[in-house]
């Protein structure tokens, strides 16, 4: 689907064969993320 909205090489998109894989790539770039520095943390849940 992403190939044919001509998505799949998109900033922002990640892909791949291996589920897995792809969900630790992600899970690594959500880690880099910047919004995490910007809100300061309480240590409790909302």
């Amino acid at each position: 689907m992403l190939s044919t909205l001509k998505l799949d090489d998109s900033a922002g998109v990640e892909t791949g064969s291996d589920p897995v894989e792809v969900f630790k790539t992600i899970m690594e770039l959500l880690s880099q993320h910047r919004a995490w520095d910007r809100f300061p943390t309480t240590g409790r849940l909302a």
